[in-house]
């Protein structure tokens, strides 16, 4: 709501400015704005996937998914880079993506 909100606010605080002045920040703030949203699409992204890693069934239906994918050679990625069987310790140190 507040990215949506931020470029009219903006424009509203601008009122009465000279045009490159309001073209320079209209520029600024879209850069802004645009970096918020990915950064906000990322942050739930990575509350999504710590959900779905925390739930073994999910993370097996997962490997199962990409074992498969791998096995019909959709994939060019050789078994050996996928354990079978990693360690929950292996999970959380990849709990931070």
């Amino acid at each position: 709501l507040f990215s949506k909100k931020f470029k009219l606010w903006l424009l509203n605080a601008l009122e009465g400015f000279p045009a490159l002045v309001q073209i320079s920040k209209l520029k600024e703030v879209t850069v802004f704005v645009k970096r918020l949203r990915r950064k906000t699409y990322l942050s739930n992204m990575a509350k999504t996937m710590r959900m779905v890693l925390k739930n073994n069934r999910r993370v097996n239906v997962l490997k199962s998914d990409l074992h498969a994918i791998i096995s019909r050679g959709a994939l060019d990625m050789s078994q050996k880079a996928l354990p079978s069987n990693p360690s929950s310790a292996v999970l959380e140190t990849h709990a931070e993506m």
